[in-house]
């Protein structure tokens, strides 16, 4: 293992893992303590991302949402109330 905490993994265990160059690795221990390299899902980890940003997104939402003083006005609303115009009947 390098300083950086790199390490080569032999030509043998990447072609027996299935593993190719720019491939993503995850590195995870198991029950025993033991190092494990398994490729990972593209697929599955750009969902993963996906779904934590979007989760992102609602949470600020909702702190938002918590700070509207008028909630349920429309931006036309909005702006005649700012403006001191009078609402069409």
């Amino acid at each position: 293992m390098t300083i950086k905490g790199q390490v080569t993994i032999p030509s043998a265990i990447r072609k027996a893992a299935g593993l190719v160059p720019g491939q993503p690795v995850e590195v995870a221990i198991n029950d025993r303590g033991e190092a494990v390299v398994r490729p990972v899902d593209a697929d599955a980890e750009r969902e993963k991302r996906i779904q934590d940003k979007l989760a992102r997104i609602r949470e600020v939402q909702a702190k938002f949402r918590a700070q509207d003083t008028m909630p349920g006005m429309t931006t036309d609303e909005y702006m005649r109330l700012i403006r001191d115009e009078p609402f069409p009947p």
